[in-house]
């Protein structure tokens, strides 16, 4: 089972919901296969901002083939150095606003507005 939902990672990536939905519709693996169609619109940011993972663990088309985008992490640190911020927005040099999520598997859900 986990290999099946590694290769449907693989294969389909996080994509927006309708993306998913067509490709249950289209695709027999992913059809017999709902609660990793479920997993890859959980993990989608459904074009509502940028996943970048920035890791030396993974390559680039490994990060890619999933959906999101790599980047450098060196140059990433420097950019938005974590001791540096803090929790939510926060406005960058050259005018960029991110918001900064210490914890991203509770900081999300936990964000006040």
């Amino acid at each position: 089972m986990i290999a099946t939902g590694y290769l449907l990672i693989r294969k389909y990536g996080y994509r927006t919901t309708p993306e998913i939905m067509n490709f249950v519709s289209e695709n027999s693996d992913l059809r017999n296969n709902l609660s990793a169609a479920a997993h890859l619109i959980h993990g989608s940011p459904e074009n509502r901002f940028t996943v970048r993972y920035a890791t030396t663990y993974l390559s680039p088309s490994d990060i890619e083939s999933a959906g999101y985008q790599h980047g450098n992490l060196q140059a990433l640190m420097e950019r938005y150095n974590p001791e540096k911020l803090k929790t939510g927005f926060n406005l960058l040099s050259g005018g960029e606003e991110i918001f900064y999520i210490p914890n991203p598997s509770t900081g999300l859900w936990k964000a006040q507005k």
